[in-house]
């Protein structure tokens, strides 16, 4: 099960392995939220082995082939009694 999460955006200028390094250190859960562009081709995925992983991958399918926790195939969401589309 996949703790629940507070997402922190992060500029591509920080180091993202000495971020999550130093809240793990802190006794928290960790993870990164990303597009599969990103997963394949800008993360150094090996070095997060072992940290939650978000694929953002708005698609009937999700391609990435690493391992994933989670994939968010849509960026609408409706909830029943609200009538707004999240």
């Amino acid at each position: 099960m996949v703790p629940p999460l507070i997402v922190i955006e992060l500029s591509a200028f920080i180091p993202l392995q000495e971020y999550v390094d130093e809240l793990k250190a802190k006794g928290y859960e960790c993870g990164v939220y990303a597009s599969t562009s990103w997963l394949n081709n800008r993360l150094n995925m090996s070095k997060l082995n072992g940290y939650h992983v978000w694929v953002a991958q708005y698609n009937t399918t999700c391609a990435y082939t690493g391992k994933y926790d989670m994939w968010q195939y849509s960026s609408k969401a409706t909830i029943d009694g609200i009538a707004k589309v999240c």
